[in-house]
């Protein structure tokens, strides 16, 4: 799953032709549908940033282990939690002595909690289909000690718990006691002092964190305490009883020494992470890319895409192919979409596709490449699993009005153009798509051209 061990990949400049054959394809598309399944930043962003590969053997490997996370998923849901980018933290970690806050913590806590997840779901199963995805496991460093400690001292909601340590667990015994205590004074001081007519009517309340009674203005002087606020009619003072300022400060100083504990309890956290920082940033990066797997798995489950046969020949044969997008969209409006199968081998590499307009002859043509351009990315595709595909070194297309006002080129100049470009650069691993081949000029020049170019392409 590591991207940098492959040098055998080529850049998508280098291998399609001309730069906008993605977007004509409408790549961009698949790749947007994608990322809106992935759960953090960095893997949507990375696979937005997807490339079109040419190594046969990573290929094959990328999309084996799709196909197994399919296999498992379709039986047992995975399900992870929202994640964060937690680079910058880990570099603040890595500083002698320094102390991450609750909310850098919980970050952490969460992305050891999703591989813990992950290893649990798949780390029981014996299946020998999903070799890749074990194999991808053990790649997951052993920081049970970590997320064991992390969980004695975070609940679920992310906040310290009370038995965090044995310190906390008095000082918050007592800060309850101490509220409780508030409460009934307060309690027992509404009461006596509307008795006695001080109060004015309606509900008590707050000022500055602390319980204060509604008091007459004209009675403020005989309740002993401190006055927080007024109303807007000056008629009503906002008064703390003295007795409850004295256990308000005894909170205050409870509150202090819980704060101190928890940052001690953080600190000797962060001690015991430090010397792993090396292990937590790569469990991480994994988990980003468990997080890319399982987009792509949720849109091959959508898509009803499968793991087709990758041929050591020349050879390409597609069985019942459906344009993912337009199978996507008739799909939400329950209708169905009628495939297409072709074939292409040594002997017989090109295929002409002739009919009248609005017949779905470009749907066929994109439907060829962005089966092609998903496949070469590692993406599982909407056909028979008896599918065979070719894996190209290069890719070619032209498709729509590439008209250049830039290069003061007609929309058959600059046509002619990319003809002359595929004529030169195209061997026996190149697939090319031409969309209306010979258009845009008068029809029998046109139509000489196109078997001309046919007729090298052909030859090349």
């Amino acid at each position: 799953m590591d991207q940098k061990t492959i040098k055998a990949s080529i850049d998508n400049k280098a291998l399609l032709k001309p730069g906008a054959i993605l977007k004509d394809l409408d790549f961009d598309k698949i790749l947007s549908r994608c990322a809106e399944h992935a759960l953090s930043e960095d893997a949507r962003q990375s696979i937005l940033e997807s490339k079109i590969y040419t190594h046969r053997n990573f290929i094959q490997e990328s999309l084996q282990r799709v196909h197994e996370m399919k296999e498992f998923c379709v039986r047992e849901p995975l399900n992870l939690i929202e994640y964060h980018n937690i680079l910058k933290e880990l570099k603040s970690l890595r500083i002698q002595n320094y102390t991450l806050g609750i909310e850098d913590i919980v970050k952490i806590k969460v992305i050891l909690q999703n591989l813990r997840m992950i290893s649990h779901a798949l780390g029981h199963l014996a299946w020998q289909h999903l070799e890749l995805l074990l194999k991808d496991l053990s790649k997951i460093p052993d920081l049970k000690f970590i997320t064991d400690r992390i969980d004695k001292i975070f609940a679920a909601d992310g906040k310290v718990k009370d038995d965090a340590s044995p310190a906390l667990k008095i000082i918050r015994d007592q800060l309850r006691n101490k509220q409780n205590e508030i409460y009934r004074t307060f309690k027992k001081q509404v009461s006596q002092y509307r008795s006695s007519g001080f109060l004015a009517e309606g509900e008590e309340s707050i000022r500055n964190g602390r319980l204060v009674l509604r008091v007459l203005v004209e009675h403020r002087r005989k309740i002993k305490g401190i006055i927080h606020d007024e109303s807007d009619s000056g008629k009503t003072v906002f008064l703390e009883p003295q007795e409850l300022v004295e256990l308000n400060n005894d909170i205050f100083e409870l509150e202090s020494e819980e704060r101190k504990e928890i940052f001690r309890i953080l600190a000797d956290l962060c001690n015991l992470m430090r010397p792993y920082v090396e292990d937590i940033e790569q469990s991480y990066l994994l988990l980003v890319n468990w997080d890319i797997l399982l987009a792509k798995t949720r849109l091959a489950i959508s898509l009803e895409a499968v793991l087709p046969v990758l041929s050591n020949s020349d050879q390409m044969n597609l069985k019942n192919a459906r344009h993912p997008l337009l199978f996507l969209k008739l799909k939400e409006a329950n209708k169905k979409l009628v495939p297409a199968s072709l074939s292409l081998n040594a002997k017989n590499r090109i295929l002409l596709i002739s009919g009248p307009n609005a017949g779905g002859k470009s749907i066929i043509l994109k439907t060829v490449g962005l089966l092609q351009c998903m496949l070469q990315a590692g993406f599982l595709v909407p056909v028979d699993k008896h599918s065979e595909f070719k894996i190209f070194k290069k890719i070619f297309a032209d498709i729509g009005d590439h008209q250049s006002l830039d290069d003061a080129l007609s929309t058959y100049s600059a046509r002619l153009s990319y003809m002359r470009d595929f004529e030169e650069a195209a061997d026996g691993d190149t697939l090319i798509l031409l969309d209306e081949f010979g258009s845009g000029t008068e029809p029998q020049i046109g139509g000489a051209i196109a078997e001309a170019l046919l007729q090298a392409l052909n030859r090349r």
